[in-house]
């Protein structure tokens, strides 16, 4: 189901995700303050997206060089993360606008949209392995 090519492109997107975490550390840690949007800061706050988009790239270049069950479990994975952030995402606009329910940041998003990802690929691995 993995091939030597899939495995390579994981570690590189493992290792891309790495320096993203190292980099939005040391970026929370030593942005200068006070914080505003002046042209440091803006630049300081994107720089995390550079290692973020070769990750994505990786990701993709190894869902490619997948085979087709690979492939369809990964689009599952996807397909399930999408939807469920739409469920929850508007769940929650209701909430806030409807209810008073208190706003959040929308950071959690990605990461919440990544977990559901993850989770739809396992669900896929069990329905076909």
């Amino acid at each position: 189901m993995m091939n030597a090519a899939t495995k390579a492109h994981q570690m590189r997107f493992l290792l891309w995700m790495g320096v993203y975490c190292v980099v939005v550390v040391a970026v929370g840690s030593f942005m200068p303050e006070p914080r505003r949007p002046d042209a440091l800061h803006v630049i300081l706050a994107l720089l995390p997206l550079v290692p973020l988009v070769f990750a994505g790239i990786e990701n993709v270049r190894g869902i490619r060089a997948g085979d087709e069950l690979f492939r369809k479990i990964h689009a599952e994975g996807m397909l399930f993360a999408v939807f469920g952030t739409f469920a929850v995402t508007l769940t929650v606009g209701f909430l806030q606008w409807l209810a008073g329910v208190p706003t959040f940041s929308v950071g959690w998003v990605f990461p919440f949209t990544m977990a559901l990802y993850g989770l739809g690929v396992y669900i896929g691995r069990r329905r076909y392995t």
